[in-house]
């Protein structure tokens, strides 16, 4: 992660307005930053300082992107700097920027670099680069996820404001999931792909990463220009709506979790925050959609793999790699008939699936269920491939908008985040935008240490669960406590200079816009202050003054508020 400020466009604004720092000196620590990440294989071809800054010399200081630094995946072309779509064999130096790119350097953004993928973008785990192995943003266990590994890295450690990927079958979520932070991927058709180098040119969309939806909102009309050479760039916009959607979620029991993580709380807390906080969610038979995510792999578009690098890779190029080179070399065989017959079955699943949008605005999945190391990925890279694809093969058969959020803060330790997508029909992008970043503010948890009267079961827990808190636990603090009974409703939990005993506590996440309410209303001499907990974590919660606590009954050797409680009467 770089030193630098958390670069979204209305921070760079402010920062640029300030006179804090100057595009010059920002670009001066990027390139510095971007160098020092080199060996975690980010990057195909970093930019220096001096070709940054070519392009912000020729950038109008007026233009409403002026100095925001983008990354590029690497089988999109930027003018005069080589693509090789992760295959060094494959490389070609563009005259030509694509669409995309040409209209956000129009803008004023700053191309920081051509970012690591999955070769040919063909994979959802980041390890299939002759580049190198992309690291994730700060797990070294994990996998970083792809095809757009490096470009969600590059966003995540702070690198860039926002990056370029594509996505075929999730490639612009997977790692925007593992990674924390936002994956948009547009509806196909409502971005011009002219520049790009095909997965399934059919189904393919460029998407953006970003560190929030308003950067995603702020992007959107520029990247969606139109591009009169690309015929298949006919997806026109919607109106917008209003409100809070109206959500479909796949019944508990349909539902998949894998390899590592404990995913499946995180769903269940996720789910069960928002219903709290009067979202309306209702189970729904969704099995179309998982009909239609496998016939992406195991139906003939991977023939249009083969028809845009087939007959390259059939020459045996030696960066080649060997589980990339399988899949596409697969579909060179399938007959025409299957494919039309293919479009058929599409064609009534896709009928079928929409009909759900008759009723609901979106469907909310996780974004994937669960996460895998390297080591994982080594021993079964197909099966572990399509575990990651679960929830996400299907949105570009079924021409759908989406994009993927983070749930809660980004850890800076521990395992990977979890996330989830919002899908909604083609062309309401705009929607899908807006309405997440609404639901990731009710999802943006604080963790609070409870120990007395808002524990669960207890009178003044609803205070907790109406505004949307979920319990994440039951623990202890460190054995550094004491407790007195303050009245017949709450204790006082006192932090001792020395000695005290080890206190059984609750903790809860807390809706981050529910904490100043609740904050507000703890009475002294109870408050808010750093509580810690016997597994090394100190998080926000409940403690007592001990001035306050004069005269009160100790009760530390109960170990608890709960247990005092239940003491025989």
């Amino acid at each position: 992660m770089s030193d630098l400020p958390l670069l979204t466009i209305d921070n760079l604004k402010a920062l640029y307005a300030s006179g804090c720092s100057t595009p010059e000196k920002l670009f001066l620590e990027l390139a510095k930053a971007i160098e020092a990440s080199v060996d975690d294989h980010l990057w195909t071809r970093p930019l220096s300082f001096e070709e940054m800054k070519v392009f912000l010399d020729r950038a109008d200081p007026e233009a409403p992107l002026y100095g925001v630094p983008f990354a590029i995946k690497d089988n999109i072309h930027l003018e005069g700097f080589p693509t090789t779509a992760a295959c060094k064999e494959f490389e070609q130096v563009p005259e030509k920027s694509a669409t995309v790119v040409r209209a956000l350097i129009d803008a004023g953004a700053i191309p920081v670099g051509k970012a690591n993928m999955d070769q040919f973008a063909t994979g959802l785990v980041g390890t299939r680069s002759p580049y190198g192995v992309c690291r994730h943003a700060w797990h070294g266990e994990s996998i970083s996820g792809g095809s757009s590994s490096g470009s969600a890295v590059a966003v995540a450690r702070n690198l860039c404001t926002f990056s370029l990927g594509t996505d075929t079958a999730g490639s612009g979520r997977v790692p925007a999931a593992l990674n924390g932070i936002f994956g948009y991927k547009p509806t196909p058709g409502l971005l011009s792909m002219t520049g790009v180098v095909p997965a399934c040119r059919s189904l393919d969309t460029v998407s953006v990463f970003a560190h929030g939806s308003e950067d995603l909102q702020t992007l959107l009309p520029i990247v969606s220009e139109k591009d009169p050479s690309d015929p298949l760039q006919v997806v026109e916009p919607q109106p917008g709506r209003r409100g809070r959607p109206r959500m479909a979620i796949m019944p508990a029991s349909d539902l998949q979790f894998f390899g590592r993580g404990d995913y499946a709380q995180r769903y269940e807390e996720g789910v069960l925050s928002l219903k709290r906080q009067g979202y309306q969610l209702d189970e729904v038979d969704l099995e179309t959609f998982s009909q239609v995510a496998l016939m992406l792999y195991e139906g003939p578009w991977v023939a249009e793999r083969y028809s845009a690098v087939g007959a390259f890779l059939k020459d045996d190029p030696p960066s080649a790699d060997p589980t990339v080179k399988k899949i596409i070399l697969g579909g060179e065989n399938i007959p025409a008939a299957k494919a039309f017959a293919a479009l058929t079955q599409l064609a009534g699943r896709k009928k079928l699936a929409l009909e759900v949008f008759d009723r609901y605005d979106g469907v909310l999945l996780p974004t994937i269920g669960g996460w895998f190391t390297r080591d994982d990925i080594a021993a079964d890279p197909i099966g572990a491939n399509s575990s990651l694809g679960l929830y996400t093969n299907f949105a570009n058969l079924l021409g759908l908008s989406a994009c993927a959020f983070p749930v809660g803060a980004a850890p800076k330790e521990g395992e990977p985040p979890f996330g989830f997508t919002l899908f909604a029909p083609g062309g309401q992008d705009a929607d899908v935008l807006e309405w997440i970043s609404d639901l990731r503010d009710a999802l943006h948890w604080q963790p609070m240490v409870v120990c007395g009267a808002h524990l669960e079961g207890f009178p003044l827990n609803h205070q907790l669960t109406e505004p949307g808190g979920v319990l994440e636990g039951v623990c202890r603090s460190a054995p550094h406590y004491r407790m007195v009974a303050l009245n017949e409703m709450k204790p006082g939990m006192i932090l001792q200079a020395g000695g005290g005993e080890s206190l059984e506590v609750e903790v809860w996440k807390l809706p981050r816009r529910a904490w100043g309410a609740f904050v507000e209303g703890i009475p002294s001499p109870l408050g808010i202050g750093k509580v810690h907990l016997d597994d090394g974590r100190t998080l926000p919660g409940f403690i007592c003054e001990s001035a306050g606590a004069q005269g009160a009954e100790d009760i530390t050797s109960f170990g608890g508020w709960r247990a005092f409680k239940s003491k025989p009467q």
